[in-house]
């Protein structure tokens, strides 16, 4: 069979666009017919090999490294772009309020991603303009991560409340617990400790302001890996689109070791990356000690980094058939793959009694009801909440498609564009079969954020190749602003983004607990030492905080004497709870079957005033016994 790598460069665009078309139609039918979910992801497939197709033959400049810049009109604007960007950056964060954020925000959002996509657009590709344009990006993502971060007193989600009971041990005993599965994962735990004791703050201050500052400061390799590569522009726009990323703001604001893994990732990414630096024992002793920092920080971000390793091998010998050039970095990246595996491998044996684990771990791959008590839920989201943040990804996917092929057809000059390709290709390959087959255990919704870092100076080049399709310079401008808002309003706006959104629905995000229930908790735990019963936020605070133990039911059940049994008003607004006596016309009068019914202390008290008595009562917190 003939090599395709063998062939004109030309040629392998054009027929890796034909297979797509082909692929992704049939695809889409399949998946229609059979009412699987893969119908868009499908037509993305088809419809980004389409739109290449036409651009291929039409009269479109093929160097995207020079986007037509605007100078004149950059330098008549740029106060104006720079006052106006300060002046709305002012205006929402003064609007920023607890639990629920007023809708206007969000366009003034939007509008401050125009509003740098103008200066991107129109500034010269400099340094110092560079850094100004940069600026504000990191300004953005830093107000889309700890608006969510700080809107809530308290931590988000299960995990946040687990991992902040081990900070909590480490500062009060003053070394390493041995009673958590994470002990032999201490990094993240350890950073946040050290930050709160020498700052003096909080432990959720110092996670927001360590781990959570260091995911925002590693999206400078995304930008230093597109000026390398390809141009300062791409760097510019790679480093956008993982700023305003869904999947990426997540990691931001719900902080845990795999925050921390993801930042780390970038790191070892970039130096990797950078192949030839690898020869110098300087870059080696970093990237080693590197590796061995996220294998003892997060278990997905090693496999991640090790499965990257690996790839970077496979480019390399790709490449090597494809240009008949040899770099002679295989070796190296043989190496890394090796010593990534090995020591990954080695500490996972030592950290988890691994025979007995592992082949639990491999019986849970295949049976995901086994391993799913626990893998944290997400957040609960209604369908278009969900649909928008899906349109997000595939334009992300969409415009990489339209990159790569555009890379073929330019030829690979750089082996280091092919290890991008390839290293997405497999990873969105695999990232889609698990959720295809249905293998939760693998957590692929947490592997967006690392493909998102991989890719995204693919979709950048993308995006530049369509702009540039348009000889109009009014209808480039338009239509990069364009894209660029769309897929930051997409990217904001559900509930994985932006939880107290005040254009959707209630979401579980929105039940967290207040200052004042904190306030009434802290007492709570003060008198009271026994079993509690309550929702599952409020659950979580005892369980890692107060340490007491729960039976928290979502929705309560109240069938059996459960202790003290809290009633949150916020929470009871929009919960159901399970009442034995709710509807007497049902078998649940005096007997074994329940009835959900919406329930507030003063139901609770008629209903239960026999056998249960208030001993605490504030404004939004009940308690009976």
């Amino acid at each position: 069979m003939k090599n395709i790598f063998a062939t004109d460069p030309l040629t392998i665009d054009l027929k890796l666009c034909y297979i797509g078309l082909f692929t992704g139609i049939i695809f889409a039918i399949i998946c229609y017919i059979l009412s699987f979910s893969f119908v868009d992801v499908s037509l993305t497939l088809f419809f980004a090999c389409f739109v290449y197709y036409v651009l291929k033959y039409k009269d479109t400049s093929n160097n995207v490294n020079t986007l037509k810049t605007f100078k004149s009109q950059y330098i008549n604007h740029v106060v104006l772009i720079n006052l106006s960007f300060v002046a709305l950056t002012l205006i929402l964060v003064n609007e920023m309020y607890l639990f629920s954020n007023i809708i206007f925000l969000y366009f003034i959002i939007i509008i401050l991603s125009c509003l740098v996509m103008l200066e991107f657009i129109s500034a010269p590709s400099k340094t110092i303009y560079s850094l100004l344009t940069i600026s504000k990006i990191f300004i953005i993502a830093v107000i889309l991560r700890w608006n969510m971060y700080f809107q809530y007193p308290n931590y988000i989600g299960v995990d946040a409340w687990y991992h902040s009971a081990i900070i909590s041990d480490i500062i009060e005993f003053g070394h390493l617990p041995i009673d958590y599965t994470y002990s032999k994962y201490p990094i993240m735990h350890l950073l946040v400790s050290i930050g709160s004791l020498i700052s003096n703050i909080t432990i959720k201050n110092s996670m927001g302001f360590t781990v959570g500052l260091f995911e925002i400061i590693s999206l400078i390799y995304v930008f230093l890996i597109g000026r390398s590569i390809s141009s300062i522009k791409i760097g510019i726009l790679a480093t956008f689109l993982v700023a305003v990323s869904s999947y990426h703001i997540s990691w931001g604001y719900y902080i845990i070791p795999m925050s921390l893994g993801l930042s780390v990732f970038s790191t070892i990414f970039y130096l990797l990356f950078r192949k030839k630096s690898l020869l110098l024992p300087r870059f080696k002793i970093i990237t080693l000690l590197l590796i061995f920092l996220i294998i003892i920080t997060h278990t997905l971000s090693t496999a991640v980094t090790w499965l990257f390793a690996a790839l970077l091998y496979v480019s390399d010998k790709l490449y090597l058939i494809y240009s008949k050039k040899d770099l002679g970095l295989s070796l190296i990246s043989l190496s890394l793959v090796l010593v990534v595996l090995t020591s990954m491998l080695g500490y996972w044996m030592y950290a988890t009694g691994f025979i007995g684990y592992v082949s639990l771990a491999i019986k849970s791959s295949l049976t995901t009801s086994e391993i799913s008590p626990i893998v944290a839920n997400p957040l609960i989201v209604n369908a278009i909440e969900r649909q928008l943040n899906r349109i997000e990804l595939l334009l992300f996917i969409g415009f990489t498609i339209i990159g790569s092929l555009f890379w073929l057809s330019e030829g690979i000059d750089d082996p280091r564009k092919l290890t991008l390709m390839v290293s997405g290709a497999v990873i969105t390959l695999l990232l889609f079969f698990s959720i295809f087959i249905g293998i939760d255990s693998a957590l692929p919704d947490r592997w967006y954020a690392f493909l998102y870092v991989i890719i995204a100076n693919i979709s950048a080049v993308g995006i530049i190749y369509f702009v540039n399709s348009f000889k109009n310079d009014n209808l480039m401008v338009f239509s990069l602003v364009i894209i660029m808002a769309l897929f930051t309003a997409f990217a904001i706006t559900g509930a994985a983004a932006n939880g107290g959104s005040a254009a959707y629905s209630e979401v579980q995000i929105k039940e967290s607990l207040t200052e004042s229930d904190l306030h009434s908790y802290n007492t709570l735990s003060r008198i009271y030492h026994g079993k509690v019963t309550t929702d599952a936020y409020s659950g979580l605070y005892f369980n890692y905080k107060a340490k007491l133990p729960t039976k928290n039911f979502e929705p309560y059940n109240l069938t059996n004497d459960h202790g003290l049994t809290i009633l949150r008003i916020n929470y009871l607004k929009n919960n159901p709870v399970s009442s034995p006596v709710a509807d007497i016309n049902q078998q649940g009068y005096g007997g074994y079957e329940a009835t959900l019914i919406l329930l507030n202390d003063v139901d609770f008290e008629s209903l239960y005033g026999n056998s249960y008595s208030k001993i605490y009562d504030s404004r939004d917190i009940s308690g009976f016994y």
